[in-house]
């Protein structure tokens, strides 16, 4: 089944205010994903369908990223997928059967992917369970690299530096009994990891849903900027780690909401968005739009911002 890329040149529907990047993902619907995209104050729509997963037992988009600015990279939870925005191409299976992938982050020539190569479905799709998998996939290659996991962690809300040096991800420790939460900063070249914070659900702490992609943004290769919640009717701050220090000081006092699914980070600006709209905001207080979907025909679901 073909895909469809409409160009909407005049911007009834949408509204565009900033002339920043934006890869917008919306709510699926009858077999169909969609994105919207932003770019030089236009918008171009893009619908792709779920027909290359018809041989899997996985039928929907459940992680994604983008490579220069517009190839699209996706996963269903077992295979990974290539298309264009720029193109009516359907999606193409680029790498198969890794089984029940649970983190997948795009940068620069590179996938990486924590994955769990068993069949045998446990508790999160494996995530818990033992054999867990790290390994980086070159884009252009489809060389397979395996990546060295630190032992006795497990991963959610994973990130890569731009360097590709340092990853971070939340562990999460006793989880049926009293969970609690460890922010992890891995140096992928030494095969050293690092507690940087901690949280406990108990004190009204934590550091965002860990099916999200709501946890942690580099700012740049040495400075990670992560969520926090602090205490209760707070919706939380943002945190500026230095790598290279260990310093760490409140970047954004004010988080603008309360439940958000994704957030990023471009100069000084804290990118988010709400339903229907996306914003940007300097202090958390003050908002200034720069995505409107007029029609409010679906929701936006999460967001790209490209530097």
């Amino acid at each position: 089944m073909k895909l469809v890329f409409i160009i909407v040149l005049l911007l009834g529907a949408v509204g565009v205010v900033s002339a920043q990047q934006i890869v917008i993902r919306k709510t699926d619907s009858a077999g169909y994903f969609s994105f919207v995209r932003t770019k030089d104050g236009q918008i171009s729509r893009y619908i792709g369908s779920y027909a290359p997963t018809d041989k899997s037992q996985f039928h929907h988009l459940q992680r994604w990223g983008i490579a220069d600015g517009s190839k699209l990279y996706w996963t269903n939870g077992e295979n990974i997928y290539a298309c264009s925005l720029d193109s009516q191409n359907e999606s193409r299976l680029l790498y198969a059967h890794l089984y029940f992938i649970l983190e997948f982050f795009v940068r620069g020539d590179f996938v990486y992917v924590l994955y769990n190569p068993s069949r045998e479905e446990g508790i999160d799709d494996n995530r818990f369970s033992p054999g867990l998998q790290f390994c980086r996939i070159n884009l252009r290659t489809l060389v397979k690299e395996p990546l060295r996991l630190p032992r006795g962690y497990n991963v959610t809300n994973l990130t890569v530096s731009p360097d590709e040096r340092w990853v971070s991800f939340i562990d999460t420790r006793d989880v049926e009994k009293n969970p609690r939460f460890r922010l992890v900063l891995y140096d992928r070249l030494k095969g050293q990891a690092t507690v940087i914070d901690s949280a406990a659900p108990k004190r009204d702490e934590l550091f965002g849903n860990d099916d999200e992609d709501n946890s942690a943004y580099w700012k740049d290769a040495s400075t990670l900027l992560y969520y926090k919640h602090v205490k209760r009717n707070d919706f939380g701050q943002v945190i500026a780690y230095h790598v290279q220090s260990g310093a760490k000081n409140v970047w954004l006092k004010h988080f603008p909401e309360r439940d958000f699914t994704w957030f990023s980070v471009v100069g000084d600006y804290l990118y988010c968005s709400g339903r229907f709209n996306i914003y940007r905001t300097r202090d958390g207080v003050n908002l200034e739009t720069v995505f409107e979907d007029r029609r409010n025909e679906s929701n936006i679901l999460d967001a790209i911002v490209l530097p």
